[in-house]
């Protein structure tokens, strides 16, 4: 009968005092729009390494590229600088074509409530993670499903995933996602999407501020003729403060 006690223990079943899974959400919209929590992000820079595989049919590497970012945060809004593609500095033309497509490159890429009211979420147990305790967290469509009017919206009514959220932070430490099937486009005239997956994890510094760790995403899917499979995986190099001055 030992083997019940095990098996009790790797369930990690909800403790006593859990909040309903809408107070979590809320905390969690809340600490994104916390004036205190942007200024602190505004404070951190943080460099990561991209890099692109395209994929051959075997999901195999068949070209890949690096690329180097400075990442900084001004009121909420995330910035990416490239520095470098293949360990090479960026030419002087390169980098003013850079600066303009970075401004396009600019937004706010959190959590909104938008988002949030599109799926159903369950709360399905605790896990920790670096010593610090978290729920675990499912989420499905929420049904019914909204009008399918842009391609984006086919997308999200087939997305599912899972995540791990703070209990002390109520920062979102660890998020994935995938299709859960085909999506076509214009009965496929257009394209697909066949196979689609993301996934982020984060860690928390010393002043409270989460950086993401390492995250990745893999596409494959066919635009009219031509055949899409590509896999980008971004990690996190280093971090410091004082962002102003590397600019």
């Amino acid at each position: 009968m030992k083997w019940l006690w095990l098996i009790f223990l790797l369930a990690a079943p909800l403790q006593a005092g859990t909040p309903p899974i809408e107070t979590i959400l809320e905390k969690v919209l809340a600490r994104l729009a916390d004036a205190e929590q942007m200024k602190s992000r505004d404070q951190i820079w943080f460099k990561k390494l991209q890099v692109r595989q395209e994929l051959d049919a075997e999901s195999k590497n068949s070209k890949e590229t690096h690329r180097l970012y400075l990442v900084t945060h001004r009121e909420g809004e995330m910035r990416n600088k490239l520095l470098e593609i293949n360990g090479q500095p960026l030419s002087a033309e390169k980098l003013k074509e850079e600066e303009e497509s970075g401004e396009r490159r600019r937004g706010n890429r959190n959590l909104s409530r938008e988002l949030i009211e599109r799926f159903e979420f369950t709360v399905t147990g605790e896990a920790v993670r670096d010593g610090r305790k978290m729920w675990k967290i499912q989420f499905i469509p929420r049904k019914p499903l909204k009008s399918e009017k842009e391609m984006s919206d086919r997308i999200i009514n087939r997305l599912e995933g899972e995540a791990l959220v703070d209990q002390e932070d109520y920062e979102v430490g660890m998020l994935s996602f995938r299709l859960k099937e085909k999506v076509r486009f214009w009965r496929g005239v257009l394209g697909s999407v066949e196979r689609m997956e993301y996934s982020v994890e984060k860690k928390r510094l010393l002043n409270g501020v989460w950086l993401p760790k390492r995250s990745e995403f893999q596409l494959v899917g066919r635009k009219v003729w031509d055949t899409i499979r590509f896999k980008i995986t971004e990690t996190t190099t280093e971090n410091g403060t004082n962002p102003v001055a590397l600019q």
